[in-house]
């Protein structure tokens, strides 16, 4: 198993504690390499996936070779839409946003936007600032052709209060996602004493922040198997 490197530490991780906290962009996994991989599941044999999508144990944009990854993929699979979960930290860059242009379905996150909540629940690199994480989203989304879904994923007693709620409803409209998935923990995270909200609560924020509108229940959309 590779390192888990990203720019959030995240109380709810299902991946674990974050090994490597960092916004340093490198080449962390070559392009040439997992789309090697990824040749070979096909000449496998194996049905085509409903998505070949980026994430895995951190966050897929700090690799610098993501647009050539996306772009990879969806020469080996045309029909397939390439997707990309990130947690939304990277968008201020102009060229991670340039990269995920590439990408025909973008999830990114936005748990929170008090500012006491993002370095509790998310605990973010210190070089990650929550207003330019804001910004950065509405930015991409501005020149994006393709299709945004919001994931605002809830910890009880951490981002669950009236005060983000309020101010997840405003972003929502300005931002204008194709759908947002208003989840909780559903396994063990990072840290313990983490809590899933309880399905009013989970009710109420799809309810009230959501601008458009959301199926009853929403399927993960998870890395590939390789």
């Amino acid at each position: 198993m590779g390192a888990r490197i990203c720019t959030f530490d995240c109380l709810y991780c299902e991946a674990g504690a974050t090994e490597a906290l960092t916004t340093a962009r490198k080449p962390y996994v070559p392009a040439d390499r997992l789309l090697a991989e990824l040749a070979v599941w096909k000449a496998a044999g194996h049905a085509a996936p409903e998505a070949v999508t980026l994430g895995g144990l951190g966050e897929p944009c700090l690799n610098t070779e993501c647009e050539a990854i996306l772009r990879g993929a969806k020469a080996l699979f045309p029909a397939v839409p390439a997707a990309v979960l990130t947690n939304s930290s990277l968008l201020p860059d102009p060229d991670v946003r340039e990269a995920l242009f590439a990408a025909d379905i973008v999830l990114p996150s936005m748990d929170t936007l008090v500012e006491a909540e993002f370095s509790r629940l998310n605990r973010p690199h210190p070089d990650m600032r929550l207003a330019a994480i804001r910004q950065g989203l509405l930015d991409f989304r501005a020149g994006y052709a393709g299709r945004m879904f919001l994931e605002i994923l809830l910890v009880a007693g951490v981002n669950d209060t009236e005060e983000n709620l309020a101010l997840l409803r405003d972003f929502c409209r300005e931002l204008a996602p194709d759908r947002v998935d208003v989840t909780t923990m559903s396994r063990p995270g990072a840290y313990p004493g983490v809590r899933a909200v309880s399905p009013a609560v989970r009710a109420r924020f799809r309810r009230r922040s959501t601008p458009c509108p959301v199926p009853p229940s929403t399927p993960a959309m998870a890395p590939p198997p390789f």
